[in-house]
């Protein structure tokens, strides 16, 4: 559960480190959904207590380590080691989702459903405006690590640090969560469909094979090289689209041969069994259903039907 063994890098397929972050936050909320049931101010304030001792903890491992975004240097090892997969400093970021179902909630119950949200131009302009800013921070914060690269490596102190690394991911999780519900109440109806057309399901159902099968994929072709890397532009581009393919198409085997099958097994074991009262039930709808046939057909049809169907007959 990322923490035996403690470093990452020391167990096989270090990169689903998630897995046991997300078993972890799952448990934690099985534990928090009473608490907000009995009392909504008591489930808020627990959230908030449990994040502000993660961000406690956070910027007290990046302080004391030393820790910085920086990936080519020991920085990096530092940073997996000590902060990077461990839940207790994630849990902020799994915690917007939790909340905002607990907001759109609250808005339904008080009457802001998508049936009856406010249309008017004000109400459009702001969705727009807060669309843009949410968008404009996603950007932001996958850009600003560059500063810390190249010519000015190593130039972010303690304070850029501390705030990245602490709260750059909950921060990306409240502008998803923003965009989300603008296009949950069709604010947003152009990047809503772009972003739920059909398209996107075959890839959506790949997805977890191809984040499974892609670090495999970069480390054959690293391993196998019989030169140094070099970069560019268009070998960037190569190289991307090159491991997509790869990935997806070991996703899509995945998919084939274990995923769906199981799917088809679990979902067999898991269908509820019929009580001997629908058993029953299921009979009587089906007579009834026979009955109404017999009583809508012609005469030469009904002398068949009573000649082939028993039931019929005998009702």
């Amino acid at each position: 559960m990322n923490f035996v063994p403690f470093n990452s890098d020391d167990v096989c397929m270090g990169w689903t480190w998630y897995l046991g972050n997300d078993m972890i936050f799952f448990i934690i909320t099985i534990l928090l959904l009473p608490i907000y049931y009995r009392s909504k101010l008591l489930g808020w304030m627990t959230v908030i207590v449990i994040s502000a001792i993660s961000f406690a903890i956070t910027i007290w491992l990046v302080l004391l380590h030393d820790l910085s975004i920086k990936f080519d240097d020991d920085h990096y090892q530092q940073y997996s080691m000590y902060a990077y997969s461990k839940p207790y400093c994630r849990i902020p970021a799994y915690f917007v989702g939790v909340v905002a179902a607990w907001i759109l909630e609250e808005m339904e119950n008080r009457g802001f459903t998508r049936s009856n949200r406010p249309t008017g131009m004000a109400a459009q302009i702001f969705a727009t405006v807060l669309f843009l800013l949410a968008g404009s921070v996603l950007v932001f914060l996958i850009m600003i690590p560059a500063t810390d690269h190249g010519v000015h490596s190593n130039s972010w102190g303690p304070v850029p640090s501390v705030l990245y690394i602490a709260f750059s991911r909950p921060l990306w999780s409240v502008c998803l969560a923003i965009i989300t519900l603008l296009c949950y109440y069709d604010y947003c109806p152009v990047w809503n469909g772009i972003m739920s057309h059909g398209a996107w399901n075959p890839f959506v159902r790949l997805t977890y094979g191809a984040y499974i099968t892609h670090p495999m994929v970069i480390k054959l072709a690293a391993g196998s090289a019989i030169q140094y890397y070099t970069y560019s532009g268009m070998d960037m581009v190569y190289r991307l689209v090159g491991n997509a393919i790869c990935a997806f198409l070991l996703a899509l085997g995945l998919w084939c041969f274990i995923e769906r099958p199981m799917t088809t097994l679990t979902s067999s074991f898991m269908k509820p069994k019929k009580s001997s009262v629908d058993k029953s039930k299921e009979e009587k709808s089906h007579v009834e259903k026979l009955r109404g046939e017999k009583l809508q057909l012609p005469d030469d049809k009904l002398v068949m039907t009573e000649t082939k169907s028993p039931e019929v007959k005998l009702a």
